[in-house]
């Protein structure tokens, strides 16, 4: 179930919705506040249906996400988690999520609680990708993935 549905967004062919928890966390025993990301059909808007999930190795609060095409035709999600910092998933199938990348902005806190990065900017032209931090500011990092 859900506890507080904070954020989602859309794939590039905006057929799936990938949808972010805030308190799931802290209000779901059985997760042991390991974050999630909920993958959800919605190419029949009067019937979406819960298709897939991507279960983090991380204990931690997920928060903003946002989806982006690269160059290759590669899809990821970039999500900004809390303490557990920017994660990074290919969603080129977005059944099948996969970690690819991930920047820790608050290496002294690996826990679920509100420190570390609240949202992050993955649009910019030169591929940079702006991640915020409560407790240190603004980070500017390059994705090198290949």
């Amino acid at each position: 179930y859900s506890a507080y549905t904070h954020q989602g967004w859309l794939n590039a062919a905006q057929t799936h919705l990938i949808m972010n928890d805030e308190l799931d966390e802290e209000r779901q025993p059985a997760l042991d506040g390991y974050t999630r990301s909920l993958i959800w059909d919605v190419s029949q808007l009067n019937a979406p249906a819960f298709v897939a999930q991507f279960d983090s190795t991380e204990q931690s609060i997920d928060h903003n996400l946002y989806t982006l095409v690269k160059p290759d035709g590669t899809e990821l999600a970039y999500e900004s988690n809390y303490c557990a910092g920017i994660r990074v998933l290919d969603i080129t199938d977005v059944t099948a999520p996969t970690q690819v990348a991930f920047f820790d902005v608050e290496p002294n806190c690996d826990t679920v609680q509100f420190s570390g990065t609240w949202s992050n900017y993955p649009y910019l032209p030169s591929g940079n990708v702006l991640v915020s931090s409560i407790e240190r500011g603004l980070y500017v990092l390059q994705l090198n993935m290949y």
